[in-house]
């Protein structure tokens, strides 16, 4: 969950280019240290790489607090293929760059990458002590941050949150990407003001015009008290549950909590759940009207095993989405 790796084998050469003068990256082996792979400034390796595309999303995942700030690199010329449910589906030579600031301090950038064979890798750099640069990681890893605990993904951990089901690449799909930007006015193509996807297809990186069914899709931000409930509680669990909760999303469970999901179709709402009640009398998936009763809700405030997101990749529980879905929960009259 916490999104958590990113990156890419970009070429069979010994070096492929991205978007023009964008993101390069060795395509045998990854460069030791951030500035050197070319996806971001080799003067501030804390800014991107001419020619990434900065961009940013309804509804985050939850990743213990951290600030993110996030980028693409596409291959030059190559354009984006959008699948009928919204995912985007990106060429080989892709790079996703996602930057992870903590108690005003960069920690970890990860690079997600496409390789030419069509399959993912991610990789994690773990920022220096002085904020100049950031070291790769060869295996998982957690320090300790004022007192907090931040857990660096392991290479053979990323697909475990970055699932076939839904699209690997997980933010980059219409439902998030359909709103006016603005932290991502951070340079690059995208800079300036208005509507993500119709700034991509202005520039031409869109290899289809999407279906207006397709175009339409937007989730709303779980933190947007001005919005519908449902609607925000639908958006937290679409964003921090439904990679692998979907259809084909590796787990033992049916549970199917994307947004456009209809509730009755969602296989929890009074449902029996499969793999532990995990002590609730008369425990239900989601008993509707009754949070305390409803396991999806429970796991969000566990502090072992039984929590989820997995208590490996996230050490600290989402307060506010504990409240959001508890408060979601409660206001279910049943399961229609």
């Amino acid at each position: 969950m916490i999104l958590r790796c990113l990156l890419i084998l970009c070429a069979a050469a010994a070096v492929a280019a991205c978007s023009g003068n964008g993101c390069r990256v060795p395509a045998e082996q990854m460069p030791p240290l951030l500035s050197q792979t070319l996806c971001v400034n080799m003067a501030d390796p804390a800014q991107p790489a001419a020619g990434t595309i900065p961009y940013d999303i309804n509804e985050a995942f939850w990743s213990d607090g951290a600030e993110k700030w996030r980028y693409l690199s596409l291959p030059a010329g190559a354009r984006i293929d959008i699948a009928g449910d919204g995912d985007f589906r990106l060429p080989a030579g892709s790079v996703l760059i996602k930057n992870f600031r903590l108690q005003g301090r960069f920690i970890e950038t990860r690079l997600f990458m496409r390789k030419i064979d069509g399959g993912w890798q991610g990789y994690s750099y773990q920022w220096n002590d002085t904020q100049t640069d950031a070291q790769l990681l060869s295996h998982a890893d957690e320090i300790s941050i004022g007192g907090q605990v931040w857990h660096y993904p392991g290479r053979d951990e990323c697909m475990q949150c970055h699932t076939e089901a839904a699209g690997f690449s997980l933010g980059l799909e219409v439902a998030q990407l359909n709103k006016d930007d603005s932290h991502a006015r951070r340079g690059g193509w995208l800079s300036g003001t208005g509507n993500q996807i119709d700034r991509l297809r202005a520039l031409g990186l869109l290899a289809d015009v999407p279906e207006p069914s397709v175009r339409d899709l937007k989730l709303v931000s779980s933190r947007d008290f001005a919005q519908d409930l449902n609607r925000r509680a639908r958006a937290y669990l679409h964003s921090n549950c439904s990679q692998c909760h979907r259809p084909g999303g590796g787990t033992d469970s049916n549970m199917d909590l994307r947004a456009a999901t209809p509730l009755a179709d969602m296989h929890v709402c009074d449902t029996r759940p499969q793999l532990g009640e995990l002590g609730i009398p008369d425990a239900r998936l989601l008993a509707p009207g009754d949070y305390a009763r409803s396991v999806i809700w429970s796991r969000m405030k566990h502090q072992d095993n039984n929590r989820m997101p997995l208590p490996r990749f996230s050490k600290v529980p989402d307060a506010e989405g504990v409240r959001l879905i508890e408060e979601w929960i409660g206001s279910l009259p049943g399961c229609g």
